[in-house]
């Protein structure tokens, strides 16, 4: 009896272990120089394979270093009317806001890469919803240089991909054999030490990697959780209609009979600004 009680105590470890394998955490430090600069914390954690990614912000927002005034405006603390003006008299690009803040800080900001099944699934957390997108997992091509320099005592080689409307140049260390990167990035010639767009608007810069354990559960997250919208539903979110999306969430707020709108910058300002079917149109 003894015995089998001490059987049914390991069991549960005996699970977990099994159900755990090799893999790889790397942190960066993401560097937003928008209308709202700040840096933020993420983790990058992968399989051994390489077959599977998910990368997330940690704390979803709360350890943002560089807030300004901008962000009560937006995520309206309170529903001060002064707070309404102030959104009513500024202009923001919508991405910029909501790749930075989450209005459920429960809910991950998350991106996953999946070889196997070829998908690469996203969640994007604005005021007006809790939303995940499914789309064909992208593949970036990229040109590897002679051009070196060193960062943090690694050799690191310059590498370039153009996608989605910018030209990204990638530091990477070929020492190693990973080629996922944070956000959506893959196919790197090495390690991701540095990468950003050729602006510097966006920036992403390792501070850590180590071998870690990694389960199953690294890779999911809980579609029942959001409202799963196509990736055209998502550009029409943040560039064709963002008034329309923002403006609802916000005059539900509002006392019955009250409206307010808000403009906002036209410009493409995100991480991605021309989607694949937008350049077969400009052909």
């Amino acid at each position: 009896m003894k015995n089998i009680l001490l059987l049914l105590l390991f069991i549960p470890n005996i699970i977990i272990c099994q159900s755990l394998e090799d893999g790889y955490q790397l942190n960066y430090e993401v560097e937003f120089n928008t209308e709202i600069p700040n840096i933020q914390k993420a983790h990058l954690k992968l399989n051994r394979s390489q077959t599977k990614s998910a990368f997330s912000f940690i704390n979803n927002g709360k350890n943002i270093k560089g807030f300004t005034k901008i962000e009560s405006a937006i995520y309206m603390e309170d529903d001060s009317e002064e707070e309404y003006d102030t959104i009513k008299s500024k202009e923001y690009n919508l991405d910029d806001v909501n790749i930075i803040y989450s209005d459920s800080p429960a809910k991950p900001r998350i991106f996953i890469q999946n070889k196997l099944e070829d998908n690469l699934i996203f969640t994007y957390l604005p005021k007006h919803g809790d939303y995940i997108i499914q789309e064909k997992l992208p593949k970036f091509h990229w040109t590897l240089t002679d051009t070196h320099k060193t960062i943090d005592n690694r050799k690191v080689y310059k590498a370039i991909s153009f996608f989605r409307g910018r030209k990204f140049i990638a530091w990477c260390d070929l020492n190693y054999s990973l080629n996922i990167g944070p956000w959506k990035f893959n196919n790197l010639p090495g390690l991701g030490v540095e990468i950003y767009d050729e602006t510097k608007r966006f920036v992403w810069k390792l501070t850590k990697i180590s071998k870690s354990k990694i389960s199953k559960h690294d890779f999911e997250v809980n579609i029942n959780e959001f409202e799963e919208i196509s990736l055209e539903k998502y550009v029409d979110m943040i560039y064709l209609n963002p008034q329309k999306y923002f403006d609802n969430k916000i005059n539900s707020k509002l006392p019955r009979g009250t409206i307010t709108t808000t403009s906002f910058n036209k410009k493409r300002n995100s991480i991605e600004t021309l989607f694949e079917w937008e350049e077969e149109c400009e052909e």
